[in-house]
């Protein structure tokens, strides 16, 4: 929006409005696929020369100012632009509310219940993005429901994250606003692995990735590679994982984006954690949780907690948690989500030894049972089972391990599953699962590539389907093969073909 000429002096019309125009365009070519705090400094004088002329266009730069800083991970800067946001939109008296009223109260509902989150005021930010949430809904338009996303993300609210989401990707896809797509599919990603969803998250990050790069957008591509780093962490696939996060770190560090930075190098811990390389998990967190900008987010520090205190406490690294705890704690109650509640109770049962630690696992048995995420709960069991077992409780240890292994085997996660075998069999219990056979005997990344290769794609056309590199194509057939038994590919398009 830019400022109405009358409000303009007659000599500097033309000069003003191109200029703005100029520095608009430049910062959104910056916010999408260059350094994202130049953004923030182009932003900023923009803001000012509109704030007199038109003061909700203005209140929109201070927006993008505010999201270039957050992308950087430059906390300071979005605080600073939250607080001339609100004096910004402070409503002189006696003016009426105009037409665009509702969008002022949202982007200042949003900026300021964003900063109070980061700033550990968490039962304020809740209340506040409960509000942009609110409002994002009643205007409709796809901009304003990106910002409701974030909100509801922001506040825990993945059932309504992914709502939202949904509708924003329909209405900027109806109202041809395809730029916006990339991001919104990127918190469709988060809230899909937040529920432990590994397919649904990583089909959003893979379609987010690859419309991204057709439209240049190559600082949202960097968090799609991060999500997809993350994925197959969880999953055990070394090569993807690293890969991706490899990727993403490369080009958030070319841009100073801290956002997709951190979830790439999170992944990479994860994939240590699973792999049961704990200490060097817990040196990667304990790095990341002191990130700055260009390489952190205050989101990301906040939710590896309950991975920082599970790698520190297995790992026996010297990692101080008590403070992360506590403030995570603290977001969890504010928003009443049971999953992130539960991980609290997991966390001092971590923390703690005998029965009192047990009562924090069983506290977070309980509040996983309303929670949505089957993940976290298996993962839960196994930390509770090696507890029993060390405790000598073996019954009870063999109980929640053997449902831990067979969720986490369910959902493909397969680290973890080897994890909670080795516990079961040292807790002297049955590890016994069906008979594996065939295409059962492949990784999901594998049974992807010998579907794409069944098809008829080459290593090259697959590659670029699933944005690997053709060498790990090359690597990752020549184990299909091996596990499979077979040779060619014609012996492959009979085993996965239709």
């Amino acid at each position: 929006m830019l400022p109405d000429q009358d409000t303009v002096g007659p000599g500097h019309v033309e000069a003003h409005t191109v200029q703005v125009r100029a520095d608009l365009l430049r910062a959104e070519m910056d916010l999408r696929s260059g350094v994202a705090i130049d953004a923030f400094q182009l932003l900023g004088p923009t803001a000012d020369r509109l704030a007199l002329s038109d003061p909700g266009a203005a209140l929109r730069v201070l927006l993008q100012a505010g999201e270039a800083s957050c992308l950087s991970g430059d906390h300071e800067r979005f605080f600073a632009t939250a607080r001339r946001a609100g004096d910004l939109a402070a409503e002189p008296p006696g003016e009426p509310d105009g037409a665009d009223r509702p969008w002022d109260r949202l982007v200042l509902d949003y900026m300021t219940g964003k900063a109070a989150m980061f700033q550990g005021r968490h039962r304020e930010g809740v209340v506040l993005l409960e509000r942009a949430v609110e409002a994002a809904d009643r205007i409709g338009d796809p901009q304003a429901l990106v910002l409701g996303v974030i909100a509801a993300l922001l506040r825990g609210d993945h059932v309504r994250t992914r709502a939202l989401a949904g509708r924003a990707a329909s209405a900027a896809r109806r109202t041809g606003a395809l730029t916006l797509v990339p991001q919104i599919l990127e918190f469709l990603t988060y809230a899909e692995m937040w529920f432990g969803r590994l397919s649904l998250a990583e089909g959003s990050a893979a379609e987010g990735l690859r419309v991204s790069l057709e439209s240049g957008q190559d600082n949202c591509a960097s968090h799609h590679r991060g999500a997809l780093a993350f994925v197959a962490a969880i999953r055990g696939d070394e090569d993807a994982c690293r890969e991706h996060a490899g990727t993403a770190l490369a080009q958030a560090g070319e841009h100073d984006v801290g956002l997709p930075a951190g979830l790439a190098a999170w992944a990479l811990a994860l994939l240590d954690l699973g792999s049961g390389r704990t200490s060097e998990a817990a040196m990667r967190l304990r790095a990341l949780a002191r990130s700055g900008p260009g390489s952190g987010h205050a989101a990301v520090r906040l939710l590896i907690t309950p991975h920082l205190v599970e790698a520190s406490v297995r790992g026996g690294v010297a990692v101080r948690v008590n403070e992360a705890v506590e403030t995570f704690a603290s977001w969890a109650e504010a928003t009443g989500q049971d999953t992130a509640r539960a991980q609290v109770m997991r966390c001092r049962g971590l923390l703690l030894e005998g029965e009192e630690a047990n009562r924090y696992f069983e506290s977070a048995l309980d509040l996983h049972g309303s929670g949505y995420c089957d993940f976290e709960e298996a993962r839960t069991r196994l930390l509770y089972g090696g507890h029993l077992r060390r405790s000598r409780h073996p019954g009870r240890a063999r109980e929640h391990l053997h449902t831990a292994m067979e969720v986490l085997d369910r959902l493909g996660a397969r680290p973890w599953a080897r994890q909670a075998r080795e516990e079961l069999r040292a807790a002297r219990g049955s590890t016994a699962t069906r008979e594996s056979g065939g295409v059962d005997l492949l990784s999901p990344q594998q049974l992807r590539i010998a579907r794409h290769v069944a098809d008829g794609a080459t290593n090259r056309e697959v590659a670029a389907r699933l944005f690997l590199s053709t060498r790990t194509v090359d690597h990752h057939l020549r184990n299909i093969y091996s596990r499979l038994g077979i040779r060619s590919r014609v012996e492959l398009s009979r085993l996965v073909g239709p």
